[in-house]
């Protein structure tokens, strides 16, 4: 958890220093709950499977990702 602090907090800096956007690609979606974050696409097989706002992030973290994986 203490690595996800940090890498939040560094994007946080960043973002706030730069007033800039991000794209962030991950599979941890601890990372994703730590930021604000405006809009989530999942990718599955090469295609985006799902998209929506922060209300993703917490359907991921309370469900996970493996009913993503056989959408593609």
């Amino acid at each position: 958890m203490d690595a996800v602090r940090t890498v939040s907090k560094g994007i946080e800096a960043f973002q706030a220093d730069k007033s800039a956007s991000l794209l962030i690609i991950t599979h941890n979606a601890a990372i994703l709950s730590a930021l604000k974050v405006d809009a989530v696409h999942i990718l599955a097989g090469g295609k985006i499977v799902a998209e929506g706002g922060p209300e993703l992030v917490d359907k991921i973290t309370k469900e996970g990702f493996a009913a993503y994986e056989g959408e593609a």
